[in-house]
């Protein structure tokens, strides 16, 4: 779903997961872009992302993969 975020405000998002030895990675994709980019700071179930305007219409999706390296992407858009 579609969200808004105003200046000086903080965007939550999570994920629940079930597994063993789960590991997590964030990506976006900007406006316009086909391609996902890792946000390589970004590795929990859970973060937040502050407003920056050129983040406007930003999607993301976690990456989640077990221990056996299968993985699954659940994506988010916003606004």
């Amino acid at each position: 779903g579609a969200f808004s975020v105003k200046a000086g405000e903080l965007a939550y998002f999570s994920i629940t997961a079930k597994g063993d030895g789960l590991t997590y990675l964030w990506q976006y994709k900007e406006k316009g872009k086909s391609t996902w980019t890792d946000w390589t700071s970004k590795k929990t179930a859970s973060i937040s992302v502050a407003y920056q305007a050129s983040r406007n219409v930003m999607s993301l999706r976690c990456v989640v993969t077990d221990k056996n390296g299968k993985n699954s992407k659940n994506s988010k858009g916003g606004k």
